[in-house]
């Protein structure tokens, strides 16, 4: 038997009593007012153009700021999920955001990308902070970071591998690349004058032996040599 699409059994006045009720609640919708700290986190609930001309499909997120207009009505198509407030760096801070936003316009799944003060921006949907904000790390004089490679790459001329690690001395101020991971802060231990640390003093004992047996071998021989004529 021949199976017709539901959609034709339907009643026509039904079909546009619906639309003039998607219509009439377009019309309620409130408009939106935007400022420079806040944009409007929307939800398309069907695939659709909207009025800046930009195509949505379904179940995809983004945001609409200051920058796009200074008061919005959503479509039809579209949800508000919330407003999102601006994240504000100062130039003694910065923040690694996970699964960044790229150019076009998708999440780049697993990329980390490093933020830094002064600098301010809206944290787009799929968009998160790994650690919040972070202040930058100041060194002291005698103070060190331990720091480990996530991944390889180049620093200047020195080549590192996943897993490398190695020190950064202060006074200096830091902040760790996305490439980069801070293991632990380093500092001196001051010791006094009659302290000495026992691997160090097993070194010194290496080294003096060691040295003396060089001197002492080198000493025999040259004798050794200088005897030659006389027993001659």
């Amino acid at each position: 038997s021949l199976s017709l699409p539901p959609f034709l059994f339907q009643n026509p006045f039904v079909l546009t009593l619906s639309l003039l009720q998607k219509q009439q609640q377009n019309k309620t919708k409130q408009a939106i007012v935007l400022t420079p700290t806040t944009a409007i986190h929307l939800f398309a609930t069907d695939t659709h153009e909207d009025d800046f001309k930009r195509k949505h499909r379904a179940g995809e997120e983004w945001l609409v700021t200051m920058q796009d207009c200074e008061t919005y009505i959503p479509a039809i198509e579209e949800q508000v999920k919330g407003i999102v407030k601006i994240t504000t760096l100062t130039n003694r801070q910065f923040t690694v955001v996970l699964d960044p936003i790229g150019k076009d316009g998708h999440n780049q799944l697993g990329a980390r990308q490093l933020r830094q003060g002064e600098c301010s921006f809206f944290l787009h949907p799929g968009e998160r902070m790994e650690k919040g904000i972070q202040d930058i790390y100041v060194l002291a004089e005698g103070e060190a970071l331990l720091l480990r490679a996530r991944e390889a790459f180049v620093e200047g001329k020195i080549k590192r591998s996943p897993g490398d690690r190695w020190m950064i001395y202060g006074p200096c101020d830091f902040i760790p690349i996305v490439q980069v991971d801070v293991v632990e802060t380093r500092r001196t231990i001051p010791l006094d004058e009659n302290e000495v640390p026992p691997l160090f003093f097993c070194f010194l004992l290496f080294f003096i032996k060691n040295t003396y047996l060089l001197i002492h071998f080198f000493f025999k021989r040259a004798f050794m040599f200088a005897m030659l004529p006389l027993a001659r």
